[in-house]
């Protein structure tokens, strides 16, 4: 019956130079899971090792930490050798199944005997966040965010601050390493594209959100930069990145006005104040562009939950300050272009004819948006429908 195809199953799991019965192993034992809900933590005790050493052997890449920058996405298989996309396929399945037990058998989360593999797991997980294809990304995300979740944020900051707390278990020794770490990657992660999963980008919002509940309780000391400060620089970072490389793309810039909205509500009044201009600056910008639209929506809603927190006297100030810096900046810039047409006159041209040609770009995309919702308007219901 079925334990015997189970036996099968983890027969072919244990098939190291056979990757495609690996695969559809790992396959499997994702819908074992699905089917079996929490009865199949039966099976771990015999499962969980072999899981392990499906990491250890097809997942090693590239280490994690803070100089982990994702590769171009890609989406399309062309280019990709047999063994690669065999292998790709693999770790993709092992890391679902593996998301799979975590969410449906809370004994692999909880319980001291499996704390040691689940430790090795999700540090390989942390290491495919350097993976180039972003459905791999996306689940080692996912199981990371279990794994996070599992431990309360007041529990992380005390063995942060005090080392002599920790502990076996993924954020439970090396802690503030782990966690820096971590921060880092999982914000190297809000790159623009036009292929960027939204789902993908909620789940690095919520795992942000949460690491943001972790570090607001932890100590500041010399020798470690870890704050909240130092995390939201790191996502305005992002931010500035797709304002000036990609400013047609609005999903970074969504995803951290939905991010500062979630934090206010995690953030005491003081809390918030200490990152309040940081947090407020490229939702200040936003508000200020005459465009409506998305973006502009979102971050008028994070604005109002943070004036909520803050106090409108406060959030007040802190928009009035942020505007005036905008003014004297813009002035800047205005007073550079305008020395520029005398110190260098070719170069200011050339500066003219690529704003001309963005602006006849923006054009065409806002004639074209225009048209599409012209022909959703015009379309016509189906006649069988109608009372």
């Amino acid at each position: 019956g079925r334990n015997k195809l189970f036996d099968i199953t983890v027969v072919w799991l244990e098939q190291k130079k056979k990757l495609i019965h690996r695969r559809l192993a790992a396959q499997l034992i994702g819908l074992f899971v699905s089917c079996e809900k929490e009865d199949f933590e039966k099976r771990l005790k015999e499962l969980i090792p072999i899981v392990v050493e499906g990491f250890l052997t097809e997942g090693n890449t590239q280490k994690t930490g803070r100089f982990v920058r994702v590769p171009k996405v890609i989406e399309d298989q062309e280019g990709t050798s047999t063994a690669d996309r065999d292998k790709d396929h693999f770790l993709f399945q092992l890391l679902q199944s593996t998301v799979k037990i975590a969410t449906n058998c809370p004994a692999f989360l909880s319980q001291k005997e499996y704390t040691a593999d689940l430790e090795t797991i999700t540090d390989h997980a942390t290491h495919l966040l350097g993976h180039p294809h972003q459905w791999v990304r996306h689940s080692a995300v996912q199981l990371i965010g279990l794994v996070v979740t599992s431990y309360k944020p007041s529990e992380v900051a005390a063995v942060a601050n005090d080392p002599s707390l920790e502990k076996s278990g993924f954020l439970m020794s090396d802690t503030k390493s782990r966690l820096k770490s971590l921060a880092h990657d999982v914000v190297a992660q809000l790159i623009p594209s036009e292929d960027i999963n939204d789902k993908f980008l909620m789940q690095c919002m919520k795992l942000l959100t949460y690491l943001t509940e972790i570090i607001k309780d932890i100590q500041a000391t010399d020798d470690s930069k870890l704050s909240l400060l130092w995390l939201v620089r790191m996502v305005q970072k992002m931010i500035n990145y797709e304002v000036v490389h990609s400013p047609s793309s609005t999903v970074v810039r969504t995803m951290a006005f939905n991010y500062a909205a979630a934090v206010s509500l995690k953030l005491s009044k003081e809390e918030l104040s200490g990152i309040a201009f940081h947090l407020l600056k490229p939702i200040a910008r936003q508000l200020n562009v005459d465009e409506d639209g998305d973006l502009k929506k979102a971050a008028r809603e994070a604005s109002v939950y943070i004036k909520k927190k803050m106090g409108a006297d406060t959030y007040n100030e802190a928009m009035a300050k942020l505007s005036h810096l905008m003014d004297v900046r813009r002035a800047e810039r205005k007073k550079q272009r305008s020395q520029l047409m005398v110190t260098d006159p070719e170069r200011a041209a050339k500066r003219k004819i690529d704003k001309n040609l963005k602006k006849k770009e923006s054009m065409k995309k806002k004639i074209k948006m225009m048209k599409m919702q012209t022909y959703k308007r015009k379309k016509k219901k189906d006649p069988l429908l109608d009372d």
